[in-house]
């Protein structure tokens, strides 16, 4: 496993792509909107761009970022459309993983199949940080539904408490009721 710790890179200085920073980099976020990732694991496309830990490690920056732009909007539509969003990226990512194994029982190659088994590799981890960070998505989007509910939930349960108090008295008087008429039969 890769933690974020372990893909600092000791040879050119990066710019600093801390969560905050990726929300704040317009090509990270236009003004408004929540931050964009466009990295596809598709074998046949060049692997030129980045090695896969870097991509994991850039999945993991992502999923940060919009839990702070979530954070910032605390709007539960917003959190709704973040949930959407990750979804049709974790089915996009399915269908990937199955066109790769496709390619991969059809090639012959040895390479080939090395490069098929790294991007089913990679793709997999790719699913589970999107999974990961939907599920985290829903826990806050519950957790912020459980505290608007919790005022109503309170008021409800001293309206309960209220009419139990009433029942009792009403119940008590019954007993003193049926006390007296024991007490002084007729």
């Amino acid at each position: 496993m890769t933690s974020s710790n372990d893909t600092k890179s000791t040879s050119a200085p990066q710019k600093d792509e801390t969560p905050s920073n990726l929300l704040s980099d317009p090509s990270h976020k236009p003004e408004g909107a929540p931050p964009k990732i466009s990295d596809t694991t598709d074998p046949s496309s060049p692997d030129e761009t980045q090695p896969p830990a870097q991509r994991i490690h850039q999945r993991v920056l992502y999923v940060r970022a919009v839990m702070n732009y979530l954070k910032q909007s605390d709007s539960v539509t917003d959190y709704e459309k973040q949930i959407n969003r990750l979804e049709i990226q974790i089915e996009s990512l399915e269908e990937q993983l199955f066109r790769i194994q496709k390619l991969g029982e059809r090639t012959s190659s040895p390479e080939c199949r090395g490069k098929c088994e790294e991007a089913i590799a990679t793709t997999e981890k790719f699913k589970d940080v999107l999974e990961t960070g939907k599920k985290m998505l829903c826990l806050t989007l519950r957790s912020k539904n459980v505290n608007s509910e919790i005022p109503q939930l309170l008021a409800e349960k001293q309206s309960i408490v209220g009419k139990i108090s009433h029942l009792k008295l009403r119940f008590d008087g019954f007993e003193l009721e049926g006390g007296d008429q024991l007490a002084n039969p007729a």
